[in-house]
This record gives C-alpha cells, sequence and structure tokens, in this order.
C-alpha cells in the first residue's frame, strides 16, 4: 500500500463501508454500548451482543467498547460533581 497526500490508492473493504473511521464505532452501537454500561452488563457481553448485531462483519473490538465505557463513566463523574459543587 503506497500513501500519497494521506490518501490511499486502494478502495476499502466492504466490512468497514458506514464506518466514518475504522475505529469508530456507528451512533447506533455507541448508544447499545451506553444503555448496556447503565444496566451494569458485562464488556464481554456487550462485545459479544454488538457482533451478533453486526453478523458477518465483526469490526468491534474490546478496545473499541472499553473506550466507549471509559467515556460514559467520565461524563457521568462530571455530571455528579457538577451536582455536588
Amino acid at each position: 500500500m503506497k500513501v500519497t497526500s494521506e490518501n490511499h490508492n486502494h478502495e476499502m473493504t466492504n466490512i468497514l463501508v458506514g464506518y466514518s473511521y475504522a475505529e469508530i464505532l456507528k451512533s447506533n452501537e455507541h448508544a447499545m454500548v451506553v444503555d448496556m454500561t447503565k444496566i451494569l452488563v458485562k464488556l464481554t457481553k456487550i462485545l459479544l451482543t454488538l457482533e451478533e448485531n453486526n453478523g458477518d462483519n465483526e469490526t468491534t473490538t474490546l478496545k473499541q467498547v472499553y473506550n466507549v465505557r471509559y467515556a460514559y463513566m467520565n461524563y457521568k463523574k462530571d455530571e455528579e460533581l457538577k451536582c455536588i459543587g
């Protein structure tokens, strides 16, 4: 693969079509992770659920799920601190 001026010289693979970036979850997947986090579903169960919904396109990684959960937990913590202070 040759990259020139930040443009790749090949087509994107079919499994990545629909993702704005390969490492970012779609908005519906993001919402699903947040909802499942709220009801205390384990990280691995969330990943399995996302993979089942994706069908053959198993593009979701544990790191992606962890990052969404981490961002949500930090947001929740910040909101609680605003209420206190």
